[in-house]
């Protein structure tokens, strides 16, 4: 009689069996309403940063996330600056070697593309902070509002424009397939751009679209 009092009633079964349904269901509900993954993107999103300092961990996540990084990190060294403007793009610049080396995916868990902008235009040198090791002194142009170049990877065209270091953007677009007969370089700077390196100024190209 003892052992028959401690079984749970028919009641309370049902009623236990009721509380984790209703427990499941606000679970659900949670699930739904929360929003959306989204991957995350550098602390320092959008600024270019010294790899030697602020730019150190950033360059090692990096080198995580994307095997292409990491690869080219082990044959040329680390860069002396690292600018990540989403969770898909990546560029670091050498300083010495006066090259930009762009990586891209065109989505999250595979491995990049690369593109290369070298010599180092002077649209990409003006934005470099100041740092001895790297021999930059900071702005060469005095007012230059902006700085853009653009860079190609496989086929995808990534276009950067820079107020400084610290404020810049970033956007990539698919390339037209080319003819039979053309040739699409790795990395271009626009002929605008080229001149302006030239003459020793900067254009303002926030108008252009990006």
């Amino acid at each position: 009689m003892d052992d028959d009092r401690n079984l749970p009633s028919h009641a309370e079964r049902v009623t236990s069996a009721r509380l984790v349904g209703t427990g499941l269901l606000l679970l659900a509900a949670l699930a739904a309403c929360a929003p959306p993954y989204r991957p995350r993107v550098a602390q320092y999103q959008n600024i270019v940063l010294d790899a030697r300092e602020l730019g150190a961990k950033q360059l090692d996540i990096e080198m995580q996330r994307d095997r292409a990084i990491r690869d080219y990190v082990a044959r040329n060294g680390n860069p002396d600056f690292i600018y990540v403007p989403t969770a898909t793009v990546v560029e670091l610049v050498y300083v010495g070697p006066s090259k930009l080396i762009l990586f891209y995916r065109d989505r999250l868990g595979t491995d990049s593309v690369t593109g290369e902008l070298s010599p180092l235009p002077l649209e990409v040198a003006n934005v470099l902070p100041v740092d001895i090791r790297a021999g930059t002194s900071g702005p060469i142009g005095e007012n230059t509002p902006a700085s853009c170049w653009t860079v190609s990877a496989a086929t995808h065209r990534c276009h950067t424009c820079c107020k400084g270091p610290l404020f810049c953007s970033t956007s990539c677009k698919e390339e037209p397939s080319q003819s039979a007969g053309g040739h699409s370089p790795l990395s271009t700077v626009a002929p605008a751009q080229k001149e302006t390196a030239m003459n020793g100024a900067i254009r303002t190209c926030f108008s252009r679209p990006s």
